[in-house]
């Protein structure tokens, strides 16, 4: 079963949050971002925690809620 670690960041800005889990995968621990709109969920893959910055979550973010 795989680890997860779940943080959800709120924006100021007109964006929807989005989750941030930590998972277990072959490359090992990797962070994915999850939104869900009208009842599809979405995830994209962030990083490994090496990569996870405040830009890098901002630039996920952005991209998540161009679907919505």
């Amino acid at each position: 079963m795989p680890q997860r670690v779940t943080a959800t960041r709120d924006y100021t800005r007109p964006m929807r949050p989005i989750s941030v889990r930590k998972e277990k995968r072959r490359q090992g621990m990797l962070w994915y971002a999850y939104i869900r709109t009208s009842g599809q969920l979405y995830k994209r893959c962030v990083g490994k925690t090496a990569v996870l910055t405040q830009n890098k979550l901002d630039e996920v973010s952005a991209c998540l809620n161009e679907i919505w």
